[in-house]
């Protein structure tokens, strides 16, 4: 197989994907608090380089001289019903400030057509007035007793052990991860040793585990008696990563995720909408991710930063709500047990369990589904069946959109790699950019 050559520079690096996405029922009601640009700022002063006004100044540009509408944005889509077409009468019926913004004059954009947000342009520049009035003031744990090279790469050993670990995990994030300012979150007695070793011990070689098993923590017991039925939902395709080493070899993952146009309303004034994560609480007031005032939701992001004897090394993550431990951890097992380069890493044929109750209403699972990517042999897949894998094919290039970046330390060199799926989905491409 052809993989693309990874993206090489001295300087710096980004690797980023761009995707637009919605959740079926997603509205006003599940927005919640926005906190990232806090985040962002918050990172910008302690670890940038560079001004706010300096970062900001793209983005404002673009909101107030606009950009040429894409025909993603203005849709129809055969693939993704989240565009302005698919939009309208809503936006139209319900939602008067979106229309006021993404239909201007009351009409489709055409492709082509420069569209402008002056109300975020506004809210960039009230952003860095307050920069200057300041200015002025002054889950591997499990894995780690198999020899994973040893069982070969996407082997059906390989692909099955790597599932039924997963299984497990995702067993304990339902039993027992919650906002830690809410519920005791034991993530000492989750990582020990003792646990995952009695954990570790309810994988069988040769059949594939049909319930959902979370185990004990606090006194180390493989298994927590008495838990209740699980239920989640197909995943929908949306949110972005982004991955950057910088020349002072500073890594950066983030994971922006929601406030999708077709998720809630524009805010009026302001110019965009409201993350709509709330969605992702349960209903069940004993469950550790219930629905409670301030409280945050359990996430789904994992943008992840690794180092090597202490020294920077990767960064990466990808969009795929529940799939995204999936696809990242075996990007992860790639590079470190297989020898892997970035982009091979990152194109390799994989696969994903969806055993487990999805992250989003209503929360419905799928005991035992395995999906696999169609590039994995046909024998693999008979041998996973016969271990009891409910076993779904699916499209060659569709299990993952994984960007990411490395350094070379003892060369002086970083790498950028991106994940072609994207774009042989129908979805947009991801890119990474070396200077």
């Amino acid at each position: 197989m052809a993989f693309r050559p990874t993206i090489m520079g001295t300087h710096g690096m980004v690797a980023t994907e761009h995707y637009l996405s919605a959740f079926i029922g997603a509205t006003m009601l599940a927005a919640g608090a926005p906190a990232a640009c806090d985040a962002l700022l918050t990172a910008l002063e302690h670890f940038g380089t560079m001004s706010l006004a300096e970062v900001l100044e793209p983005a404002l540009a673009l909101a107030r001289a606009g950009f040429p509408v894409h025909p993603g944005l203005r849709g129809p889509s055969d693939y993704l019903p989240f565009s302005i077409w698919h939009n309208q009468d809503k936006f139209r019926a319900q939602w008067p400030s979106s229309a006021q913004l993404y239909m201007p004059q009351g009409r489709l954009p055409e492709v082509g057509e420069v569209w402008r947000n002056p109300d975020l342009a506004q809210t960039f520049t009230l952003l860095l007035e307050a920069e200057r009035t300041a200015a002025a003031q002054g889950r591997t744990g499990l894995l780690e007793g198999y020899d994973l090279r040893a069982l070969g790469h996407n082997s059906p050993a390989y692909i099955h052990t790597v599932t039924e670990a997963s299984k497990l995990a995702f067993a304990d994030r339902e039993a027992y991860y919650g906002d830690p300012d809410f519920v005791h979150v034991p993530l000492p007695e989750l990582l020990s040793d003792t646990y995952t070793t009695a954990r570790r011990q309810l994988i069988d070689p040769d059949r594939a585990a049909l319930d959902l098993r979370p185990g004990e923590p606090y006194s180390g017991a493989a298994l927590r008696p008495g838990q209740g039925p699980l239920v989640g939902r197909e995943w929908q395709r949306g949110t972005v990563h982004v991955a950057v080493v910088d020349s002072a070899r500073n890594l950066v993952a983030a994971t922006p995720s929601g406030a999708w146009l077709a998720g809630s309303p524009v805010v009026e004034g302001l110019g965009f909408p409201l993350t709509t994560r709330i969605q992702v609480f349960y209903l069940d007031p004993q469950h550790p991710n219930a629905l409670a005032p301030r409280k945050r939701p359990r996430t789904t992001l994992t943008p992840s930063l690794v180092r090597r004897d202490g020294k920077p090394f990767m960064a990466f993550g990808t969009m795929g709500l529940d799939q995204q431990d999936q696809w990242t951890l075996q990007f992860f097992l790639n590079v470190v047990d297989f020898g892997m380069s970035l982009q091979e890493a990152i194109e390799a044929p994989k696969f994903s369990s969806r055993h487990f109750p999805s992250s989003v209403y209503p929360h419905t699972a799928n005991p035992g589904l395995l999906r696999l990517e169609g590039r994995i042999p046909y024998d693999v897949q008979r041998a996973l069946q016969a271990k009891g894998h409910e076993i779904a094919i699916q499209p060659d290039w569709i299990e993952g959109y994984v960007v990411g970046v490395q350094v070379d330390t003892e060369r002086g060199v970083v790498y950028g790699g991106a994940d072609p799926r994207g774009e042989l989905a129908t979805l947009l491409p991801a890119y990474a950019i070396g200077w």
